[in-house]
């Protein structure tokens, strides 16, 4: 039901971080803060750190839930696989009883009406549509703001608020 495997739950863990990521974001914007002060940051290299803690940030939080990419994976293809073995199964017996056999078929193996076969297509539908991700972008948002906003505060000590928005915005809606 969650699109996700029953596992979307986890992909909700980087939020009980918040906090210390705020917490350590704090510091290295006072860190920042101090080398604007002291004229040694230009505000090209500015943007590029804001991009790089932000990229830290996520990896240190979205790289332990690939751990779950590569079994949702196997559940995805052994599901679909077991799908279309049905469907083809259903789409043969209704056939037959359509057409009374099988057309292209040298003989029919398996003489099942279609109604004691089960539609597995709703089946099919719903896997097909499976993430093999667990984590989301709204989960991260979180995270990545309090990532950004003491930066954001730093930079405001020596550049424009209305520019350093559309950096903040540009990289929170990546």
């Amino acid at each position: 039901p969650d699109g996700r495997g029953g596992l979307a739950f986890i992909g909700q863990y980087p939020n009980a971080y918040t906090l210390f990521v705020f917490a350590v974001s704090c510091v290295v914007g006072a860190v920042v803060a101090q080398q604007f002060l002291n004229s040694d940051l230009q505000p090209e290299t500015y943007g590029m750190l804001m991009t790089c803690w932000l990229l830290i940030v996520l990896a240190l939080f979205a790289w332990p839930l690939q751990a779950f990419r590569k079994p949702l994976t196997r559940l995805k293809e052994q599901t679909l696989l077991a799908c279309s073995v049905q469907a083809t199964r259903y789409h043969r017996a209704a056939e037959r009883e359509l057409l009374g056999r099988n057309i292209d078929a040298a003989e029919d193996a398996d003489s099942s009406a279609a109604s004691a076969i089960p539609d597995p297509s709703k089946t099919f539908e719903a896997v097909n549509k499976l993430s093999t991700s667990v984590f989301s972008r709204a989960a991260l948002l979180p995270v990545s703001a309090a990532a950004l906003l003491p930066l954001l505060a730093a930079g405001a000590t020596q550049l424009p608020f209305k520019e350093l928005l559309k950096v903040v915005k540009r990289l929170l809606l990546f």
